[in-house]
């Protein structure tokens, strides 16, 4: 007999910042609790020939809607980003995809750009053509510390946008460790994911963690970061308008400094 049903009758042990899906739910109770089913869905979507680099970066089904999102996404990454540039800075975008906010740099002179995804494929396909001057690898800094250990205090700026609700909760915090860990003195991570009430629909077949700022910002501060910027911001294209279960389409962003600049 199967002992699925009692196994998830077993409380779960979660941190209040998270909600789960009853997809989820079950995941943790069977002991498949970890981002692979994600590594494996990015690594191989850049397969699929019919896509764009709007499709790579958003959702599969819904490039032409979103990509008005994108480019305002965009322009944020870009303000925060300036702000700590300077002659010799290093820029990493971790889940870079089709190297959409890394492009707008492209032209910058006397910076090195960094691109790290969890697709080998999308960087050939994608970002490799729309940045040729970056350094492209292909990484997954929650459960490999290779790149940390090659690169650790050399960046001045680490981006992560609308990625870490694709991680687990208990690979979160290696995650935050290894961008904290990237960072200079005095250099900033750039995080932005999605407000946990607001979800257009399901993102793919393996589902995705919902969590709230005050979760990040407390593993930002146990990595040594200092927060410097935590707030909700509207997608202006769709500031009037809720999301396919009735909540208002927004998102978060969190900044954190590395203190000794």
């Amino acid at each position: 007999m199967s002992r699925l049903p009692e196994i998830i009758k077993k409380p779960l042990r979660l941190p209040r910042a998270v909600l789960m899906t009853g997809v989820n739910r079950v995941r943790i109770a069977l002991g498949r609790d970890s981002n692979d089913e994600a590594v494996d869905y990015w690594a191989h979507i850049g397969d699929d020939e019919q896509l764009t680099d709007v499709q790579v970066d958003g959702f599969v089904s819904r490039g032409t809607e979103l990509a008005p999102i994108l480019d305002e996404l965009r322009e944020d990454v870009i303000a925060h980003v300036q702000a700590h540039m300077h002659l010799g800075s290093r820029v990493l975008d971790y889940g870079c995809g089709s190297g959409r906010y890394l492009s707008a740099f492209a032209d910058t002179r006397g910076i090195e750009l960094y691109g790290l995804d969890l697709s080998a494929s999308i960087l050939e396909r994608f970002t490799r053509k729309r940045v040729p001057n970056a350094h492209l690898v292909q990484a997954d800094l929650a459960s490999d510390d290779s790149f940390v250990n090659e690169n650790g205090g050399s960046f001045d700026v680490v981006c992560c946008v609308s990625v870490i609700q694709y991680v687990r909760y208990t690979r979160l915090p290696r995650l935050i460790r290894a961008m904290a860990a990237l960072l200079r003195p005095g250099g900033a991570v750039y995080l932005r994911f999605p407000h946990p009430n607001s979800r257009w629909e399901r993102l793919s077949e393996f589902g995705y963690v919902r969590y709230y700022p005050r979760e990040i910002e407390g593993l930002l501060a146990e990595s040594g970061l200092t927060v410097t910027e935590s707030y909700s911001t509207h997608y202006g294209v769709r500031a009037d308008t809720v999301d396919r279960t009735g909540n208002p389409n927004y998102g978060y962003v969190v900044v954190a400094e590395k203190p000794g600049a």
